[in-house]
């Protein structure tokens, strides 16, 4: 009841593949909210859909990490960043998996 940090549940995503995970209600207003855990040590890998979405969103589009610290679960530490395409822009790397698509009757012959 009254939601986390402000935030309160609408509908969960996850599976739908619309580049969020949660859209939540602050206030007013709808807010894609897209979650990360992450080590220490660790990375976090944001897909080209979760991109796009941010972009599109801006300020509607929020991140947060979540920190296994490796105490229990209800110790972990949250972030939260608000409108993060900028910064992810600027501090991450693209790893980019291109692939090769050509006609099959360019390559065999067929009757």
């Amino acid at each position: 009841p009254g939601g986390w940090e402000g935030f309160t549940l609408l509908q969960d995503r996850r599976e739908d593949g619309c580049g969020y995970d949660f859209l939540c209600q602050v206030g007013e207003e709808e807010i894609c909210l897209e979650v990360k855990a992450f080590l220490k040590e660790g990375r976090i890998f944001v897909s080209s859909k979760e991109l796009k979405v941010a972009a599109e969103m801006q300020e509607k589009y929020v991140l947060v990490g979540i920190l296994d610290n490796h105490q229990p679960e209800h110790q972990w530490v949250t972030f939260i960043l608000q409108n993060p395409l900028e910064l992810l822009l600027s501090k991450g790397d693209f790893d980019v998996n291109p692939k090769l698509e050509v006609a099959a009757l360019q390559l065999f012959e067929l009757e």
